[in-house]
């Protein structure tokens, strides 16, 4: 069966004008890089503001770009990979050299100039809302269809939790530790509730919606809804009832000034805690210097995961420790991509996935 010469795909042209169904060449493979007959997209919540607003010189691409974040798909033509083998497609590219030097595909590019020269490639910074994608053999990750039992295009939701995979493996999780996540109602939090909840922790849901929280909650045995009011003494009250805190992961979204629960987690750290830093706050964090130094806190910032930590992490799912039980997805042919992308702009928890099929 030969390849079409066009395919569709959705364009990001210029920030500011939105989205738009074109048809553009399907790409050519080349030494180092995989072709994939894509399958199934994954949406955010953030993609219609994005590219609908002016370009943000902090945080974009160059145009133009095809959007969308993650995918699955099969492979068509590699010097790596079996005809026909099942990839999960990764939005992280990293570079070759350094791991400083990276670039979130459909999203925006990393500071350093390197990492410019990479969003500078056209195929690197294309998303997967098309039929076809040309990837590094990097960002390709097997997955073993025999060892799964879901629907396949359920796999690019993956990368909501695979996040916070990578947050926790860098404070070192263990199993029977307590942590708390908050807030933890959106998608890349609520994931990261189900990721502790699978390495066999006690996980605190922290957030102010009761009904919210209590709903994720119900999907486990080892999670408990913590309703919290912003009042710090009282909050980190709250908290201390549940015992001494191993390990607090903040996911404050974009749009608050700071992280939102930080200060009354400081308070019921254990000696020894650790802080994750996971979210995307833009302002400045301040941090209590000599309580951080008396209760020998770690604080950390994580950015994604890394190649060896997304592997490890599909191992959890081939071998059902990180289940898929309570996923559903919502799905739209490409050609209604709009009203995907307007679906998606409702917040709500990972597992209630919004996905455009190319099958």
């Amino acid at each position: 069966m030969s390849l079409p010469k066009y395919q569709k795909a959705v364009i990001v042209e210029k920030y500011g004008s939105g989205l738009t169904l074109k048809e553009i060449p399907v790409p050519e493979v080349a030494p180092g890089r995989v072709l994939v007959k894509v399958e199934a997209s994954v949406l955010g919540s953030g993609l219609k503001s994005r590219v609908e607003a002016p370009k943000n010189p902090q945080f974009s691409l160059p145009e133009p770009f095809i959007a969308g974040t993650a995918g699955v798909g099969r492979v068509i033509e590699s010097d790596t990979f079996k005809k026909g083998q099942l990839v999960y497609l990764d939005s992280a590219v990293w570079s070759r050299d350094a791991p400083s030097h990276y670039l979130v595909k459909s999203v925006a590019d990393g500071p350093t100039p390197e990492s410019k020269a990479l969003s500078a490639q056209e195929y690197k910074r294309n998303g997967y809302l098309s039929e076809y994608a040309l990837v590094d053999i990097e960002s390709c990750y097997p997955i073993n269809e025999e060892a799964i039992n879901f629907d396949t295009d359920f796999i690019p939701g993956l990368s909501f939790p695979l996040v916070a995979y990578g947050g926790f493996r860098e404070v070192d999780l263990k199993p029977g530790e307590t942590v708390a996540v908050g807030p933890c109602t959106g998608r890349f939090s609520s994931a990261a509730v189900a990721v502790a909840a699978s390495l066999g922790a006690k996980v605190l849901a922290l957030g102010r919606d009761k009904a919210a929280l209590e709903k994720l909650a119900s999907n486990y045995k080892n999670v408990y809804p913590v309703v919290l009011t912003g009042d710090k003494e009282a909050d980190t009250a709250t908290l201390q009832k549940f015992g001494s805190l191993d390990v607090f992961m903040d996911f404050s979204p974009s749009g608050v000034p700071g992280p939102i629960y930080l200060d009354a987690a400081l308070g019921a750290l254990r000696f020894g805690g650790r802080i994750v830093l996971s979210g995307l706050v833009f302002g400045n964090v301040t941090i209590p210097y000599a309580l951080i130094v008396a209760n020998d806190l770690t604080v950390k910032g994580k950015f994604m995961y890394s190649r060896q930590e997304a592997k490890d992490f599909f191992k959890l799912v081939e071998n059902e420790i990180f289940k898929l039980d309570h996923v559903s997805a919502k799905k739209f042919p490409i050609e209604k991509y709009s009203e995907a992308v307007d679906e998606a702009q409702e917040k709500g928890p990972w597992d209630h996935l919004i996905v455009v099929n190319t099958k």
